[in-house]
């Protein structure tokens, strides 16, 4: 299933891209409607990245603030032993 899905996005990413231009906005609601996946499972994971190029840098940058957060944590711990 998990395959599937990622074959319907991919192409569907593409056939709009054939469709509206290089410099289209692809948004969830589009790719829905073109390969009939609900919009819930198009905000998993492992989709996402595949039609939303802005969320893969958010996340890159939240990891990196969570990692940072944590080696403050582990830090803070070490000095006060």
């Amino acid at each position: 299933m998990r395959e599937d899905s990622i074959e319907r996005v991919e192409w569907s990413v593409q056939y709009l891209r054939d469709l509206e231009g290089d410099h289209t906005r692809i948004s969830a609601k589009k790719i829905a409607d073109i390969s009939g996946l609900s919009r819930t499972v198009l905000y998993k994971s492992h989709l996402r990245p595949l039609w939303d190029r802005t969320w893969s840098k958010s996340e890159k940058e939240r990891q990196s603030k969570h990692d940072t957060n944590r080696q403050l944590r582990e830090q803070k711990k070490l000095e006060c032993f």
